[in-house]
């Protein structure tokens, strides 16, 4: 026996972003826990989209200018202040 723990932790939250890559101007982000907060940075960690949800909300569509070819961050912040970045390429 190697006592190693297989699959999910309890505390763990999923999060999906789609279309990734992305050419389409708008960007889905859905999780199992209410977001509280979207921030999504440039390569060199500037801010360039932020959205703040007045209610808890698991869905979450971000529209954006079809020209921002490049490689960014999108920082997902959950209602328990759980927080987690995922790479988003738009061509």
């Amino acid at each position: 026996e190697c006592g190693c723990q297989v699959g999910l932790e309890e505390n763990e939250v999923l999060v999906n972003i789609f279309p990734n890559p992305n050419t389409a101007g708008e960007l889905f982000i859905n999780a199992d826990k209410p977001i509280k907060t979207i921030n999504v940075f440039n390569i060199l960690g500037q801010s360039i989209y932020t959205k703040h949800n007045n209610t808890s909300t698991l869905n979450n569509r971000i529209r954006f200018q079809a020209n921002l070819n490049g490689i960014y961050l999108v920082e997902i912040i959950l209602e328990e202040n759980q927080s987690m970045i995922k790479k988003l390429l738009i061509k």
